[in-house]
């Protein structure tokens, strides 16, 4: 009996690698074979994360880089249509008389730019939004993707896994616990 064989119900997921046992333990070289699997697999995974983190940078650039269009698009719009606000001329520091004159504009209206047709600013606003729409499709398919992987992983490592983040819920909003309302109120014996 100086050898026998760990259980024969191993999980799935385990490393092929088989565990012999002897008076002192496991068998040495077992335990490194299986050891060096599992780094080789770790190290795997973390090249496949790094890639991973790289084209989510990536796509969150992108996505930052489409709110930076639609704004200044939606800002162009505005100013095409009057409803955006005036901006506030900045307060004169050292009460000189002459930075006062040439802060202040001498019309009460600011001269109107040339614009471009409204039709065409519309037309690339359609654009952006439909490209915003699509990156955060992507980004979406992406993070639900890298999700389902994490609580997969966790899975066949045994651990449970995390429940996933509702949105969080406003204690005031929500309304008395039941557990703590009087139970004079509610009209029972």
């Amino acid at each position: 009996m100086s050898e026998e064989e760990h259980d024969p119900q191993e999980d799935p997921g385990e490393s092929a690698v088989r565990m012999r046992r002897s008076l002192l333990g496991y068998n040495r070289a077992d335990v490194e074979r299986a050891l060096s699997e599992r780094d080789e697999a770790v190290d795997a995974l973390g090249g496949e994360l790094d890639a991973r983190e790289a084209e989510l940078s990536e796509l969150r650039q992108d996505v930052a880089a489409l709110w930076l269009a639609f704004a200044q698009h939606d800002r162009m719009l505005r100013a095409l249509q009057g409803t955006e606000p005036s901006p506030t001329p900045a307060p004169a520091d050292d009460g000189d008389p002459a930075t006062e004159r040439s802060g202040a504009p001498e019309s009460d209206e600011p001269p109107a730019p040339e614009p471009p047709s409204v039709g065409n600013q519309l037309a690339e606003l359609d654009e952006v939004l439909a490209a915003i729409e699509m990156a955060t499709q992507t980004l979406e398919r992406t993070y639900a993707d890298e999700i389902a992987e994490g609580a997969a992983a966790q899975d066949i490592e045994g651990e449970p896994a995390p429940e996933p983040a509702g949105p969080e819920e406003d204690p005031a909003e929500a309304g008395p616990d039941p557990e703590q309302r009087d139970p004079d109120a509610s009209g029972g014996d």
